[in-house]
């Protein structure tokens, strides 16, 4: 690029050379020409001065009804004239002016081509016409006749109202053609050397722009017209921490937008989404389009207010709240943004860090409700032992792995399937529950990739060890179009394992009932197992199982835990343990964690039972039935 711009102004500053030169032979040229004009213009004045005093002394009277009367007088005066003339006065005559403006002969003593008394004569009226009219000896070039080289108007007897003839005296030379004889060829190849050059600067600056087009290209977002990674890959090279703020934003439920009107209609939102965020923001700042349906801004910043980019983030935010998302075949639109702020970036080592303490500062707002701005103003710093890109990291470098816990088999207390429970291992090798990192990432890709990191474990456990294995879904994970194909094509890819495969749904949030059966059924489809798990502490879970393929209960740990102290848990457990019972349905006690739970459970007739005095959660499977 640096090479390119050298070699521009190259190609400049040599057309500018050629261009000074070339202009410089011109200026040489016509300086010698008006030198040499003014020579021949000073002694024609002479010339044309002595005749008209001739003309004046030897005709008293009016000039035309004097010399149309007397033919003699003119013949002589014409005599007189055309002794002036020379090689180089070649043409000397006097005109005059009729009622209708045109220009006639007086005398003519020219050397050839003379005109008869009175005949017309085409002329430059505007030159002549200021000589009759102001009384003023005129000289000018005549340019556009070969033949001749200037022209010299000299009036004759003036009066108030202007003279009534102007005598002419036209002369050439050769000495102006000889000039440019000499002169012309340099001219024209300056002239030549000028116009090739600023074709090539012409040609190179096509270039340039035609490659400026194509890099602009690479770097740039086709959907959204902002820039994309690889513009933002050049621009962290040079970043300075002073001088930006950050933003990210992401689009509110984008892929509800997604799944309810189709990827043409999020295409359309996404557009217009940058639109409004491109006139929201100034020329200097940079919007990149950073993900799906994330944005990431670099702020420049406003010395006099360390807060600017909430404000601008909190106009965007404004401005798409408030904007009719008009899409065809799909009305309006609600749609609304989040975003976080990192203010202060010089307070991270690196620009990536500060972008990702916006992210964090993101999802914040995200689980705080949507359609809102977090600041770094409000949080700074972000305390958190796990944040959102060291679940990214730990996937990448594997530190996603399953626990798994048994159920046994309370007849024969014996383990006869197991529950993976998903773990984060830290670098300094803690291991850390899911409570700990699965609520910041939910609803996001990290949570896609996690959710389908954790199924092909458990497929290559069961691979194995031969041995069931039950793995946590919600009723979101199936509620979301994208999260529950990401689900069914990771089952799919392992089909001939299904049989051994038991997914427990958690019903954290309600949902369309109809959508819930038919996606729970195709899992069912694929051969996979389907329980119910924390049943007891649900919004309405004996409304779900008279529209869900349920085939097993897991009685809730709030219900097992104080089971042996408890006439009335004794007795929801018991009923419990009759409603599976009628519906066919297998129950497993959950949070058996002492003896005395153990027997309870033993008493009530329940099958199976999981809990820490059954066996807690470890990395491997020991045995299975």
């Amino acid at each position: 690029m640096k090479h390119r711009y050298l070699y521009i102004l190259i190609s400049v500053s040599i057309v500018l050379a050629i261009g000074y030169l070339y202009h410089s032979v011109v200026e040489v040229k016509n300086e010698i020409t008006d030198k040499i004009g003014k020579v021949y213009s000073e002694n024609a004045g002479e010339f044309a001065a002595n005749a008209a005093r001739m003309i004046e002394e030897e005709v008293p009277g009016p000039l035309y009804a004097t010399l149309r009367a007397d033919p003699v007088l003119r013949n002589r005066l014409e005599r007189a004239l055309s002794l002036l003339a020379n090689p180089t006065y070649r043409y000397i005559y006097l005109l005059r002016r009729d009622r209708y403006g045109d220009f006639r002969y007086l005398l003519d003593g020219s050397m050839e081509d003379r005109g008869d008394f009175d005949a017309r004569l085409n002329v430059d009226k505007k030159r002549w016409e200021r000589a009759f009219n102001e009384c003023r000896t005129t000289l000018f070039t005549q340019r556009k006749l070969e033949t001749l080289f200037a022209t010299l108007l000299r009036p004759v007897k003036c009066g108030p109202d202007g003279a009534e003839g102007v005598l002419a005296i036209d002369f050439s030379t050769r000495v102006p053609s000889t000039i440019q004889d000499v002169i012309g060829p340099v001219e024209r190849t300056f002239l030549y050397v000028f116009i090739a050059i600023a074709l090539l600067l012409l040609a190179v600056l096509w270039q340039s722009y035609l490659n400026y087009k194509v890099e602009r290209e690479k770097e740039t977002d086709p959907l959204t017209g902002l820039y994309n990674r690889a513009y933002l890959r050049k621009f962290l090279k040079k970043f300075d921490p002073h001088s930006y703020q950050v933003v990210m934003m992401d689009i509110d439920h984008f892929k509800m937008i997604n799944d309810n009107y189709g990827h043409k209609t999020g295409d359309a939102v996404l557009a217009e989404t940058a639109r409004i965020i491109r006139r929201s923001i100034r020329e200097n700042d940079i919007a990149i389009r950073y993900g799906g349906e994330e944005f990431l801004l670099f702020i420049e910043r406003e010395k006099e207010n360390d807060d600017f980019a909430t404000e601008v983030a909190e106009r965007i935010r404004h401005n798409i709240a408030e904007h009719r998302f008009i899409v065809e075949e799909s009305g309006v639109i609600d749609v609304s943004i989040s975003g976080g702020v990192t203010l202060d970036t010089t307070h991270f080592k690196t620009p990536v860090d500060a972008i990702r303490h916006a992210d964090e500062l993101l999802y914040r707002a995200k689980h705080e409700g949507r359609n809102r701005i977090v600041s770094s103003s409000d949080h700074l710093p972000v305390h958190q032992d796990v944040t959102i890109n060291d679940v990214k990291q730990a996937l990448m470098e594997g530190r996603i792995v399953c626990h798994y816990q048994p159920v046994v088999d309370l007849r024969t207390n014996e383990p006869v399937k197991y529950e993976a429970l998903v773990r984060l291992e830290k670098d300094d090798g803690e291991v850390l529950a899911p409570n700990a990192f699965l609520e910041m990432i939910m609803y996001t890709s990290v949570y896609n990739e996690l959710t389908r990191h954790v199924i092909m474990t458990v497929f290559e456990a069961i691979e194995r060890h031969s041995c069931p294995i039950s793995f946590n879904l919600n009723f979101s994970d199936l509620l979301d179009n994208v999260t529950f194909e990401m689900i069914v094509r990771a089952i799919e890819s392992r089909k001939e394992l299904t049989r051994w495969l038991t997914v427990e749904l958690l019903e954290n949030e309600k949902g369309n009932e109809t959508v819930m059966k038919e996606r729970v059924e195709r899992l069912k489809s694929l051969g996979v197992t389907i329980a119910l798990d924390d049943f007891g502490s649900g919004y309405a879970n004996f409304d779900i199982l008279q529209f869900m393929p349920i085939d097993i209960l897991k009685i809730d740990g709030s219900l097992i835990k104080n089971l042996a102290g408890s006439q009335k848990l004794h007795a929801v457990v018991k009923t419990v343990k009759i409603l599976g019972d009628g519906l066919g349905m297998e129950c497993i006690a959950e949070f058996v964690h002492d003896e005395a739970t153990y027997n309870a459970v033993r008493e009530l007739g329940i099958t199976y039972g999981q809990g820490y005095f059954l066996g807690k959660p470890a990395p491997e499977i020991e045995s299975c039935r």
